[in-house]
């Protein structure tokens, strides 16, 4: 098992560190609050420093510790964990005091503790915090290292995998629990392991959910569950790191209603675009028009297809001839129309819903199988692009990913976020020059307030 070597390789490594007495009296208590970082409202994102891993090798080949750093230093991330192991996970200890010297954000040492030592050389080269596993420790060593960790006001990070080590965990004095849905033995993830064991942890702690975040959609199975994720293959392997903080920490942004190749151009830094098949809309296109402005679209920005009251026949063809990697259906769709969608093109699918009350929101509870939902301004006769804002405290208590639309623009879109807390939001006629023109100045204000 490779959880056995590491430890093994530990012990080898143990032996030949220096005498604690030559450094400890040097030591000065941490200034950073780990806890309280990752305890602010909503989800917060631990992001982790890792060059390698036992599963994957070398995660990032281009390796600068400064440019990561640099690009964790943003008020999205809430603190900075990094990998320490040099053996299995081409770490080094002296990444925490290069990375201590380029941010303000408190650091977690991510390693294999099994040594009081390593607790102090953890504060030493510049760590506020440190990882606990309890599946390589007793309780009476979970205990003792926290008290070791505490009078240097640093947090240990107790982490578990199963029921009986959080069981063992909750007998100590751990007041950050992490839940590791990797498995150490088999390296296996599962995010359905977080969902377990979450509701067995007491109010009280700050619970951190690990590994196996790849999606929006995976933090979001997570919020408001757990205070925090703890994210390092997924952001390690990107080439741009900062858009993928976005894509986690914001809400996806999809820029509808396009109709030529410079707008689609105009919205390549949103993460959607829509492309409206209605004939009766002011923004519809042919789809030899659509495949068109297609071909200029960024690899990472998906496409979605709106329809309004299209037979399945016309979806799927429309969908396979233009590509589409999302289907949004905006007309009086049932959910049996969704499931035949679906199982004929095992693509995603977005439900709309227009608003006007209360009673409006409860009829999406009849889109069970609907990916996401989007909730529109309800006005009589039309179907999207109203330039009307609905009330958007009715979104509360929405438990499927959905998308917020309807007369958003740069002025009220960051409202729309705060009191709404979508999946994503949905901006069509906010930033036009006119009906199917738009205008790439309002695009960029829009991202640029969402993303802030």
């Amino acid at each position: 098992m490779i959880l056995d070597k590491i430890i093994a390789e530990k012990r080898k490594e143990l032996a030949n560190k220096p005498y604690l007495n030559s450094f400890i009296c040097e030591l000065k208590k941490s200034d950073r609050d780990f806890k309280k970082a990752i305890s602010k409202p909503g989800i917060n994102l631990i992001a982790e420093i890792k060059k390698g891993s036992p599963s994957k090798s070398v995660i990032r080949k281009n390796f600068n510790l400064k440019e990561i750093a640099k690009v964790y230093d943003t008020n999205k991330v809430s603190a900075i964990s990094v990998l320490t192991d040099e053996k299995f996970f081409q770490g080094k200890l002296e990444y925490l005091t290069k990375v201590r010297a380029l941010t303000k954000k408190p650091l977690l040492r991510k390693d294999f503790i099994i040594d009081e030592y390593q607790i102090y050389e953890a504060r030493h080269y510049g760590a506020d915090a440190v990882l606990l596993i309890a599946a390589i420790l007793t309780k009476g060593q979970i205990d003792r290292f926290i008290d070791i960790a505490k009078k240097y006001n640093m947090e240990c990070l107790v982490e578990v995998h199963t029921s009986q080590e959080l069981k063992n965990v909750l007998d100590t004095k751990a007041e950050i629990i992490g839940i590791n849905n990797r498995n150490l033995d088999s390296l296996r993830i599962d995010l359905n392991t977080t969902l377990r064991l979450v509701n067995k942890v007491p109010r009280n702690k700050v619970i951190v959910s690990e590994s196996g975040f790849e999606t929006k959609e995976d933090i979001d199975s997570v919020k408001g569950k757990v205070n925090a994720v703890l994210i390092g293959t997924s952001l390690m392997r990107e080439t741009d790191i900062g858009r993928k903080i976005d894509q986690f920490m914001t809400p996806m942004i999809k820029v509808c209603g396009i109709t030529n190749a410079s707008d689609c151009l105009a919205s390549k830094d949103a993460d959607i675009i829509g492309l409206n098949f209605y004939q009766k809309s002011a923004r519809f296109v042919k789809k030899e028009s659509a495949k068109k402005i297609i071909a200029k679209v960024p690899k990472n920005v998906l496409k979605a297809g709106v329809f309004v009251n299209s037979s399945v026949d016309e979806i799927v063809k429309t969908a396979d001839y233009c590509d589409l990697d999302i289907i949004q259906l905006h007309g009086d769709e049932d959910n049996i129309f969704i499931r035949s969608i679906k199982s004929k093109l095992k693509k995603k699918v977005i439900k709309a819903v227009r608003v006007k009350t209360a009673k409006d929101i409860k009829k999406a509870e009849a889109y069970a199988d609907a990916d996401y939902l989007l909730f529109d301004t309800k006005v009589i006769g039309q179907y999207g692009g109203t330039g009307r804002v609905f009330n958007w405290n009715l979104l509360k208590n929405i438990h499927k990913p959905f998308f917020v639309s309807g007369g958003l623009t740069a002025q009220n879109v960051a409202k729309a976020v705060f009191m709404a807390q979508p999946y994503g939001v949905d901006v069509c006629s906010g930033v036009e020059l006119k009906p199917g023109k738009k205008d790439s100045k309002k695009i960029k204000k829009v991202i640029e307030a969402v993303r802030q």
